[in-house]
């Protein structure tokens, strides 16, 4: 069966497998993505991930689909600007890793190829109009409209987590201000729940914080446990998460907003809140239109869908 390498480019992790036609994933590989020692260590990274595949299949690989963070030109697979990946500014992937293999490679952002994934064996299957939004420490996404994936005039579009929900709020990394990314990313998620901590004395969270560093994981398995000052976070999230989903929905008018990334992993703690939020801020048609999913393609959604990318790449130019 033809297979293609599928890798999620990460700023901390760099993932990568061998993807069928039917989304199955076969020699699953964790490695470092060192994005703190620059551009031409992760791309050296990228290069040694794909050679390993290689080396792990004796039969055809057809190409290569690479989901990057950060703003990416697909048309060219071009890399600009990933906000976690320093001293990056425009980098060729594309070009890079064709010429290094010879094999057909397809380059898009992470969330895109994510919602590709979902779009093809998940959450998404039965949805011509959606959004995936994924919960990290960032916060991405990807949109599928009319059953083909958006990518706007110049290929940036779905930077859901830079909407604006509050225009004098806090500085995001982005360096706009009150981007929804700054009150529900990880490490906002986190810092919310420390400020709190001295006004909730009896909060299991207390233990837990000094037992070792806060996660968004934890305080989730705090709420689950009936923890209030962990409620009342995951329930702040939630509200906002809600707010600009609302804002999305009236523009656009999906019918299927998908949540993955760690953090969907509070379940209803988090959806619940989220539900509640569009029915109160969204206009009326788009509020009743709308189902809320939970991602179903799990951690491995970047790779699949780096897949799926470059098996419907090989398919347009066939």
């Amino acid at each position: 069966m033809e297979k293609v390498i599928g890798i999620d480019l990460g700023g901390t992790n760099l993932k990568s497998g061998l993807i069928s036609r039917d989304g199955k994933l076969e020699h699953l590989h964790y490695q470092p993505a060192e994005a703190g020692k620059g551009p031409k260590q992760v791309i050296e990274n990228l290069l040694k991930a794909i050679e390993h595949q290689l080396n792990k299949h004796d039969g055809e690989i057809r190409g290569i689909g690479i989901g990057a963070a950060g703003q990416v030109d697909f048309k060219t697979g071009v890399v600009i600007d990933p906000p976690n990946f320093p001293d990056w500014h425009e980098e060729p992937l594309g070009d890079i890793v064709r010429e290094k293999f010879g094999l057909p490679t397809f380059v898009d952002n992470d969330a895109n190829v994510a919602a590709l994934a979902e779009q093809a064996f998940g959450a998404g299957r039965d949805s011509d109009n959606f959004i995936l939004v994924t919960l990290g420490t960032g916060v991405g996404s990807g949109l599928v409209l009319n059953g083909r994936l958006f990518h706007g005039a110049a290929g940036a579009a779905g930077e859901f987590g830079h909407t604006t929900i509050q225009f004098d709020g806090p500085v995001c990394n982005c360096g706009n201000r009150g981007c929804i990314e700054r009150y529900v990313g990880a490490r906002w998620i986190v810092e919310r729940a420390m400020d709190a901590l001295p006004h909730y004395p009896e909060s299991i969270l207390n233990q837990r914080a000094e037992e070792g560093p806060l996660t968004p994981k934890v305080i989730s398995e705090t709420a689950k446990e009936g923890d209030a000052l962990a409620r009342r976070v995951l329930e702040e999230v939630g509200t906002f998460l809600g707010i600009a989903l609302a804002s999305v929905l009236n523009l656009l008018n999906l019918d299927l907003v998908i949540i993955g990334g760690g953090v969907s992993n509070a379940g209803d703690l988090l959806f619940k809140p989220v539900e509640r939020a569009i029915r109160r801020h969204a206009m009326s048609v788009p509020a009743a239109t709308v189902r809320v999913r939970r991602a179903q393609m799990g951690e491995h959604a970047g790779i699949i869908g780096a897949g799926q990318l470059a098996f419907e790449g090989l398919a347009k130019s066939e």
